[in-house]
């Protein structure tokens, strides 16, 4: 049957003049559940096709993907991915008269070929409801307008499948929205860790030195950053070269690696707030390196370093603004790992090349994605979907998405910062745009011997 007329009388005219562009794509193939109904399957490529919803039953998919992920406490919510609207009709099943649903629709042939088979008058005429579609520049646009309107407390609820499906000319849309998804797990996972170890660590707060205090400290030097990726164990002897003339910044991760090998780095940086940290630098907690955190950072940590402590607001953190307010201590980009903390307070320092060491951002042929001898060694398994990377040599890697997020995060930092020179010197690993490739020999005989 097409519902596509009957459909339409519910849409507006300006939605309906994107829907109706011509779109050439023939990648659906229509079939019916076993449950009797419609259901899509999508052809990624010559050798892969992806069901959108179950083969079995799609209602029953969708009333179990509501339970595991829809939070009917908040008033907003953001979905992206439409697909063909099972989950939206089940949500609407729950939602209170007060509460609205902002729909990113990210695959608009789909959406279209849903309007001739399904009839979707339920969602097209409810008011709670809002959509943004389009192009990839109209989805940008849609989203900012409407973030104006979308309450702080609301939820982003990922429909997978449709992510999945998204076409190659919106890879930087699917970006956007798993980065989404992966702060907004991140934050919920450590929300009461975070607030229990700011309350603990407010004399420090209030009594530390903040990163404000550093702005241009060490302008046009080198610094070197340390991260523990695996190419690390190829060249680290080289940092004992480093001397005077640069700047060592070592994340926890990598610190007893770092000085068992004879080299003391000037500041090591600290973010998170589970005790794993604690062991990353118990050994070394006499030792008076600067030590910079974040205040959610783990507060035993913190309370047994008994050298100099540097701290730092989060910037993209909305709930450290009144705090900077009150204590003025400075602020960080943070970009969601210690790595990349570190390398903002590079840019902090005045830093003049900033050189990237074990930044690998990717796994090895073997599987590593840490150095030999750092604390997370063994954890392979952060995330089941590992997403393709380009090499530094020009190979096909793999990463996780959490490393993958990172990537994309320093590539756009060092866009935003065209007055550094930034140079990876990891040798080997994912290859980051905006980077001078060099071996970690060559800079620091360039940036530290002659």
């Amino acid at each position: 049957m097409d519902y596509y007329n009957e459909n339409i009388k519910y849409i507006e005219k300006s939605m309906l003049n994107k829907i109706e562009k011509k779109i050439k794509e023939n990648r659906i193939i229509e079939e019916i559940s076993k449950s009797g109904e419609v259901i899509f399957k999508i052809k990624i490529d010559k050798e892969r096709e992806i069901y959108l919803n179950s083969k079995y039953n799609p209602i029953t998919e969708a009333t179990r993907f509501i339970k595991n992920n829809v939070d009917f406490s908040k008033e907003d919510f953001l979905i992206i991915g439409f697909g063909l609207g099972y989950h939206i009709e089940e949500i609407l099943n729950e939602l209170k008269e007060n509460q609205r649903l902002f729909i990113v629709v990210v695959n608009l042939d789909v959406f279209k070929k849903a309007l001739y088979l399904r009839k979707l008058t339920k969602i097209l005429k409810d008011k709670r409801i809002e959509f943004i579609l389009g192009d990839k520049k109209e989805i940008i646009n849609g989203l900012k307008e409407k973030s104006e309107n979308i309450k702080k407390e609301s939820q982003i609820i990922i429909h997978y499948s449709s992510l999945e499906i998204m076409k190659e000319e919106y890879l930087e849309l699917k970006d956007i929205f798993e980065k989404m998804d992966m702060d907004r797990k991140s934050i919920l996972a450590q929300k009461d860790i975070i607030k229990e170890n700011t309350e603990k660590n407010q004399k420090s707060i209030m009594e530390d030195e903040g990163i404000n205090n550093y702005i241009n400290r060490y302008k046009n030097k080198p610094v070197f950053i340390i991260s523990a990726g695996p190419s690390l164990d190829k060249n680290i002897m080289e940092l004992k070269k480093v001397g005077k003339k640069g700047i060592i910044i070592s994340v926890g991760t990598i610190l007893d690696k770092l000085m068992k090998a004879g080299i003391r780095p000037d500041f090591i940086v600290i973010i998170d707030g589970l005790e794993n940290i604690y062991n990353q630098i118990k050994e070394y907690l006499n030792e008076n390196i600067p030590l910079l955190y974040i205040p959610g950072v783990n507060s035993k940590a913190l309370d047994s370093y008994n050298g100099k402590k540097i701290v730092a607001f989060p910037e993209d953190d909305v709930i450290f603004d009144e705090m900077e307010r009150q204590f003025k201590k400075g602020r960080v980009r943070s970009g969601g790992s210690v790595s990349t903390v570190a390398m903002d307070f590079a840019r902090v320092l005045g830093a003049n090349p900033i050189v990237f060491v074990g930044q690998d951002l990717a796994l090895t042929n073997d599987g590593k994605s840490h150095s030999l001898g750092t604390m997370r060694e063994d954890n392979k398994n952060i995330l089941k979907i590992l997403k393709k990377v380009k090499g530094v040599n020009g190979e096909v890697l793999y990463t996780y998405k959490n490393l993958y997020h990172y990537l994309r995060w320093i590539e756009k930092e060092i866009q935003r910062n065209k007055d550094k020179k930034y140079i990876d010197a990891t040798e080997g690993g994912a290859k980051i745009r905006g980077t001078i490739v060099m071996k970690l020999k060559e800079a620091v005989k360039v940036y530290c011997i002659e």
